[in-house]
């Protein structure tokens, strides 16, 4: 808090060090209640007049929200992509394989490998160049990837909105 301050209004809440005394050592302090919410009031009486938060909840404000649209697109993975997320679902399987040979904390080193897995395949989904070239499954390393959006169903349907979207303003 101090650090936004100290850039939008240099100086209000004073130095670092003299607001970590006044503010926030009192604050994370749970021995003495009434003065940690005196503090604690302190700031929020400083600080309201500076903050602009809005919440959704805020009766002013849900007159002004329009009702929430969600309108569900299924788009079919490219034959790259699909290559490409078998190629990743291979690599993963014989990782697993030698981690469950070789490792002597499988468990914890298992958790890595599927999160990184399922990275990978997100960045697959959403276009094969969200990919770094080092993450490339060896399989597909000498492989060039299609830089256009038809390399990517998401991407060519994302241009199809918007070439409906946009020429309606």
């Amino acid at each position: 808090m101090h650090s936004i301050f100290d850039f939008v209004n240099y100086g209000y809440l004073g130095t670092h060090e003299s607001f970590s005394k006044r503010f926030s050592k009192v604050i994370e302090q749970k021995s003495n209640q009434h003065r940690r919410s005196e503090t604690l009031e302190l700031l929020r009486r400083l600080t309201h007049p500076f903050q602009m938060r809005r919440l959704k909840t805020d009766p002013n404000i849900l007159p002004d929200l329009p009702e929430k649209i969600d309108l569900l697109d299924m788009v079919e993975l490219t034959a790259e992509q699909k290559r490409l997320y078998a190629a990743v679902q291979d690599e993963f399987r014989s990782t697993m394989n030698m981690s469950r040979c070789h490792s002597m904390n499988h468990g914890f080193e298992r958790r890595g490998h599927i999160f990184a897995m399922l990275e990978r395949t997100r960045r697959i989904c959403s276009h094969p160049l969200c990919l770094d070239p080092a993450q490339l499954p060896a399989a597909c390393r000498a492989l060039a990837i299609p830089s256009s959006a038809a390399a990517s169903g998401k991407t060519t349907r994302l241009f199809e909105l918007l070439d409906e979207i946009l020429p309606a303003g």
